[in-house]
């Protein structure tokens, strides 16, 4: 699931002398940990997290404390299955070393998180004053920037961008690497690092890499499948577009051009659903709270849609994993996430997905880096849906999982790409062998009200399943909750983790079960 560019007006006066210290957030929800899989010094019963940056921006509360404070990797899996923590450690002396991570917020602040402890001096740069956004990082999660620096979307561009490179030359020391921490600060990453001369997509493409509907016709320009679509902005032209199109079936997707996680995304099976669409999108504020100026009109692609994350490094792709949606229509919308499982090369398709995207995103012109790709396979085919510049979101929270089935995942294999060419070698180039099985499971729910409380036997019964990691809430008492028609309404999220992978799908049809049953009391 993936969002798109924010642009947001405002100012801030870097201060390399004081830094910035990733701080706790207010228990916006409550993390259930399996008592083999608690970290050391833990309390096991119950920790705080959120897991992503659109949870957290639905619920929107206040922080309530302001100190720093550690982050417990859990990596691998021991002999007796449970999940083991692993410490990042430098390899070296990097203190004398900078980097930039721009934009750090949900998996971006996991990048620096994990560049702060190996050693490198963080400089943070954001692409705008992002406020909110900022909060959006893991709970137990400690990083000191030596400098944050704002780029002034107010000011002219390029005087702009001289200003924040003079900022980072100001903090004195070299500068190693610049990555891209979240989507919005993908074309600012690619801007710096090839103005600074350092590892680089460069700019010629960015815009390719952002805009959805440029990305598509990139694809299309460079011989590959591509979904047919339109991009407009008022109804004559999508009249006339789909009057000469005439798609047979009728099915047509239409959703906004900006936004996130099937937010009006909607399957249209007549023109006048279609022109309802665009009716109930154009002008609206969306879950980003952006003003949809225009939408997409797009040929609906059945079948299978999958997450293809790669890693490259000087136009070398190498897949960091791959997982299949599990999407369904609820509550009246069509296309919502109910979980997600990891794949493997030898399973149905993975081979041919994994060949198309690398093409995909050697034609977009990414040669260094991350990539996070959604695709689809239709009539006997890949078919892009799209593709970020930058790490899997949903704040890293899928990590533990390829950790245990794979024993290795993007974020590392990102600052391999850049520092440590033997490491990159040494990654598959393919998911070849399963360690383990896991999946991602994202809670539903089926009714809008009040929670007055929790079915405390559903949650016991979720933790002691055998395949059990973690729960994360995303309601609390006393809040409103609706129910779940997009990512920004799932009442939490399930990390399951098990070598017996009929073990994991019995949980995994469990929890489906305690859904419909209601883990969530609600007041009359």
């Amino acid at each position: 699931m993936t969002f798109d560019e924010r642009k947001v007006g405002g100012r801030t006066v870097a201060k390399p002398e004081e830094g910035h210290v990733f701080t706790k957030l207010q228990k916006r929800s409550m993390t259930f940990i399996a008592p083999s899989t608690a970290p050391t010094g833990r309390d096991r019963a119950q920790s705080m997290s959120i897991p992503d940056v659109m949870y957290r921006r639905h619920f929107g509360h206040e922080d309530e404390e302001h100190k720093p404070f550690s982050f417990h990797y859990q990596h691998g899996v021991t002999g007796d299955g449970a999940v083991a923590p692993v410490v990042v450690k430098p390899t070296e002396d990097n203190s004398g070393k900078a980097v930039v991570v721009t934009d750090t917020f949900t998996t971006g602040a996991v990048v620096a998180n994990s560049l702060y402890k190996m050693g490198y001096k963080v400089i943070c740069v954001l692409s705008a004053d992002l406020k909110d956004l900022l909060k959006m990082i893991p709970d137990d999660l400690e990083v000191q920037f030596t400098a944050t620096i704002t780029l002034d979307v107010e000011a002219e561009h390029s005087a702009a961008i001289k200003s924040v490179i003079e900022q980072i030359h100001a903090v004195g020391l070299p500068v190693v690497a610049i990555f891209a921490g979240a989507e919005t600060g993908v074309e600012l990453a690619d801007e710096l690092s090839e103005i600074m001369g350092l590892r680089t997509n460069g700019t010629a493409q960015s815009d390719a890499r952002r805009n959805k509907y440029v990305m598509g016709e990139t694809v299309r320009a460079a011989g590959l499948r591509a979904v047919k679509q339109l991009k407009a902005t008022v109804w004559a032209d999508i009249e006339n577009f789909l009057t000469e199109w005439n798609p047979s079936p009728y099915k047509v997707i239409v959703k906004p051009v900006d936004s996130a996680g099937s937010d009006d995304v909607t399957l249209c099976l007549s023109l006048k659903d279609v022109q309802k669409a665009f009716g109930n999108i154009i002008g609206k504020v969306n879950g980003l709270g952006l003003v949809n100026k225009a939408v997409l009109v797009q040929e609906y692609l059945e079948g299978q849609e999958y997450i293809i994350d790669m890693v490259s490094r000087d136009g070398v792709h190498k897949t960091a994993a791959v997982w299949a949606y599990d999407r369904r229509a609820v509550n009246g919308a069509g296309f919502v996430c109910f979980g997600q499982r990891m794949c493997m090369i030898d399973d149905p398709h993975i081979r041919e997905l994994i060949e198309y995207q690398k093409k995909v995103i050697t034609a977009l012109g990414i040669r260094n880096g991350p990539t996070h790709g959604e695709v689809k396979w239709f009539q006997g085919e890949p078919v892009l849906v799209e593709v970020g510049a930058r790490c899997h979101g949903v704040e890293g929270v899928w990590q533990l999982i390829v950790d245990a089935v794979l024993g290795y995942n993007q974020v590392q294999g990102t600052i391999a790409a850049y520092f440590d060419h033997e490491k990159f070698d040494a990654i598959p180039d393919v998911p070849m062998e399963r360690h383990s099985d896991g999946r991602l499971v994202f809670l539903i729910l089926y009714k809008d009200g009040l929670v007055e409380d929790f079915d405390h036997s559903l949650l016991a019964e979720m933790q002691n399943m055998p395949s059990f990691v973690s729960l994360e809430m995303f309601a609390a008492k006393g809040a409103r909750v609706r129910k779940t028609i997009d990512c920004f309404t799932f009442g939490g999220v399930v990390r399951l983790i098990n070598p017996d992978t009929a073990a994991l799908v019995r949980d995994y049809e469990r929890l489906r079960e305690i859904e419909q049953i209601g883990f969530i009391k609600y007041a009359e």
